[in-house]
């Protein structure tokens, strides 16, 4: 797939893009006009001798073409790795609409009812704050208790990328006192040391807890902003013995670790929690806001599928 972009203008090399006029779209290669021959194999920038400064293009994917004066770039998604798309900012990663193959469940508090994919549990819901559309959950957990919804994975999952996304709303830096479990994940059956989760901490701060790989738990503070809504996601890569993990806020890695860590429970991934868990020690309630939630085998971003 490409798209074509008409730019008032021709881009300098040290320029930036500026604004897009016109947007088109096509179904094959790149386009070819009478001005100048933009195939795959023309290179970069073509036809610019109308243009000054030259009509060039910033980033691999894209190709640029000058017409009556003005220059007009394609944008080549074949040129990008799996999940990006090529835009006016080179490749980026595609947003994943919900009837996406590789999305296996979204929530946005909607509906009267969850989504059909959950297995099981509950999440109360709040008008306000919402991160989009007119309900979010609002998760209340008191010492050791649980308020999430359940996920079963058949068959379990024991290689590929695993991303889980949600919008987090904390109503201060110190809502959390120890920690609360967001993201779990494990097994068969949830005991002992087969799973991993990615945890609220105090100090508006998040942390990878792998109980598999020890060594592996990564964390950090000041991650989050206490009032607003903080996007987050965690992708980890499946693998026994060579996976990877990378925690993202915002459409922003902040936390990472691997490759060569065990991310494989005893029979695979076969259960996600998402919600609420809070910690025994915890002196009173944990409250926060999530919405959005999306669970998928490839980058979710940050973007709100309507």
């Amino acid at each position: 797939m490409f798209m074509l972009a008409s730019l008032s203008g021709c881009i300098g090399p040290a320029g930036t893009i500026g604004t897009v006029d016109q947007v088109g779209t096509g179904t094959g290669g790149v386009a070819s006009s009478e001005t100048g021959d933009t195939s795959e194999d023309s290179g970069r920038s073509t036809g610019a001798a109308g243009c000054d400064p030259a009509c060039v293009t910033i980033y691999e994917c894209q190709q640029a073409e000058c017409r009556e004066g003005e220059c007009v770039l394609s944008f080549r998604d074949d040129r990008c790795a799996p999940g990006e798309a090529c835009g006016l900012s080179g490749c980026e990663a595609s947003p994943l609409a919900c009837d996406d193959p590789s999305v296996l469940v979204c929530e946005g508090f909607e509906e009267g009812a969850f989504a059909a994919a959950w297995n099981g549990g509950s999440i109360g819901r709040s008008a306000d704050p919402v991160n989009s559309g007119l309900g979010a959950g609002w998760v209340k957990v008191g010492p050791d208790g649980r308020e999430q919804l359940e996920f079963n994975l058949e068959p379990p999952m024991d290689d590929g990328l695993l991303a889980i996304r949600a919008f987090v709303w904390l109503p201060a830096a110190d809502t959390v006192e120890t920690w609360a479990i967001l993201f779990e994940i494990f097994g068969s059956t949830n005991a002992g040391t087969e799973r991993f989760s990615l945890d609220l901490r105090p100090g508006a701060g998040l942390m990878f807890v792998n109980l598999l790989s020890p060594e592996a738990n990564v964390i950090g503070n000041d991650l989050l902003t206490p009032g607003a809504w903080s996007c987050v996601e965690l992708r980890v890569q499946i693998s026994q013995g060579q996976g990877e993990v990378e925690v993202r806020v915002d459409d922003v890695p902040v936390l990472g670790n691997g490759p060569g860590i065990d991310t494989v429970p005893f029979e695979g991934v076969a259960n996600i929690d998402i919600g609420g868990i809070g910690s025994p020690t915890h002196s009173g309630d944990t409250t926060f806001g999530i919405d959005d939630i999306v669970v998928a085998t490839a980058p979710i971003g940050c973007d709100v599928d309507p």
